[in-house]
């Protein structure tokens, strides 16, 4: 059994340390909640982890299947993801949309399964092929939510903020300068920034 030490050091090393599967399986039986910084799906799974316990621990749909489980297996424990089901077959299966959400499928896929747009708006589910970022930002979104949704830089500064916030928010910024800033949009198109710029009031 690993000492909580060894444990630590562990994690901070990954497989440096030589540490060997059984013992490490021992370790993760006993401490489930740290099963996937221990142990790979393949691993897991020889070590005689069910897929619902696979799932619980935090192992995506994706990894389970990659691990030798059926979709079968996935789809009889309620282990659906898009990596391995379309949201049709989440949404046929039962899935709510906040459990879609949590599973990996983005505000599109979650619209195309058949979800409104009022239930996305509602369940804080909200991306650029399905809301404005005017109405991202209204329903509380902040940058960083934005950006992890997919929208554009452009379009947060459309909806309202700043290009300090944009910058702080991990947006490529690709220089100092304010209209630098549209440089990562994927709206240049052989004009020069100078340009961008006053066209988009920099």
């Amino acid at each position: 059994m690993l000492s909580a030490d060894e444990f630590k050091r562990y994690i901070v090393r990954s497989n440096a340390l030589p540490i060997s599967l059984t013992t490490r399986q021992r370790w993760v039986h006993v401490n489930a909640k740290q099963l996937t910084l221990i142990l790979s799906a393949q691993e897991a799974k020889a070590a005689g982890f069910t897929v619902v316990q696979m799932k619980a621990a935090g192992y995506r749909s994706y990894q389970c299947n990659l691990a030798g489980f059926s979709l079968e297996e996935l789809t009889d424990a309620g282990h659906l993801g898009p990596g391995t089901h379309t949201a049709r077959e989440a949404k046929a299966a039962g899935y709510t949309i906040e459990q879609m959400k949590a599973a990996g499928y983005d505000a599109y896929q979650c619209k195309l399964a058949g979800f409104s747009r009022e239930e996305l708006t509602d369940a804080g589910h909200l991306g650029p092929f399905t809301h404005t970022a005017q109405e991202a930002k209204a329903a509380g979104f902040t940058i960083k939510q934005m950006k992890a949704a997919g929208y554009r830089p452009y379009q947060c500064k459309v909806a309202g903020f700043s290009f300090e916030e944009a910058s702080r928010a991990g947006f490529v910024t690709w220089g100092s300068q304010r209209r630098d800033f549209w440089f990562s949009t994927g709206m240049y198109a052989g004009r020069g920034l100078d340009q961008i710029g006053r066209t988009y009031d920099w």
